[in-house]
């Protein structure tokens, strides 16, 4: 093996053992917090118990207050397997894929950008700020990590599928699957990409590449069999479900009709942008 790559393999090491620290020291000193991960942790409690690894129950009832598909659960249940019903293990999840995304960012930037440093910086910015390493992300048995790796990874994937000349379409394929996992992870907050992805395809005038491409649409077709077929089969087994996502995750959600969260207007946010 060439002296340089040893040395890029121990400069990789070192930074990932560096990003080990923030994410991982003393990861179950602090008790479950509060809601959502406490609630998580109790939904991978009950599938261990019941078995049942399409429905997400609580207080051994199906779950009408989270409706979110199991991805993190089914995580969180193979770590409590491993290492017991504790702290550590539902938050392991989270945390791993903290890492992975830092890796990621590194590996993006050795492999298609040939500035391994900037890979080095970025993988360090991002796990040494404080709303990425603090409650609710990469630190809490919550969805956000998970979804933000699949998040990050789809991005720079399809930036590289519409520049690179040689992309094949196997990329297309790679970018569904990851797709779906985000949806089974959080639903339908991925979509939240989709309008930065569809303004990069004409901000470099690939519209014709994507749209005009039968892989497209094959790969469009998988994702929208996937996801719809899980949707039914959860409600075919927790009757009523497709109803609470509706309610719990789609527009009453959106537009502060329901859950409690009506004290200010649909355009509150936008609103106290100005303000």
């Amino acid at each position: 093996m060439k002296t340089h790559s040893l040395k890029q393999i121990a400069e990789f090491s070192i930074v990932l053992l560096i990003c080990c620290f923030p994410l991982f020291y003393r990861l179950d000193a602090l008790a479950l917090r509060q809601w959502d991960e406490a609630r998580n942790a109790v939904s991978a409690l009950e599938m261990m118990q019941n078995k049942n690894f399409i429905v997400r129950y609580f207080n051994g009832s199906p779950d009408y207050f989270d409706v979110k598909p199991p991805m993190l659960t089914w995580l969180q249940v193979v770590a409590i397997k491993f290492l017991g019903p504790d702290e550590l293990a539902i938050r392991l999840p989270s945390a791993l894929a903290a890492l992975l995304t830092a890796g990621f960012l590194i590996f993006y930037f050795i492999r298609y950008r040939a500035n391994r440093y900037a890979g080095y910086i970025a993988a360090l910015v991002l796990v040494t700020s404080q709303g990425y390493i603090d409650r609710h992300l990469s630190r809490t048995g919550d969805h956000d990590a998970l979804l933000v790796f699949f998040t990050t990874v789809i991005l720079f994937l399809y930036y590289e599928f519409l520049t690179d000349n040689n992309s094949g379409n196997k990329r297309l394929i790679w970018l569904t699957m990851l797709m779906v996992f985000a949806v089974l992870t959080k639903s339908i907050s991925v979509f939240m990409i989709v309008p930065g992805m569809v303004t990069m395809t004409f901000v470099h005038g690939l519209q014709k590449r994507l749209f005009m491409n039968g892989y497209f649409y094959i790969s469009l077709a998988g994702f929208l069999i996937v996801c719809v077929s899980y949707y039914l089969v959860r409600e075919s087994l927790q009757s009523g479900y497709i109803r609470g996502v509706w309610y719990g995750e789609l527009l009453p959600r959106y537009f502060n009709t329901e859950n409690g969260f009506n004290k200010e207007p649909s355009v509150y946010y936008i609103k106290n942008i100005f303000n």
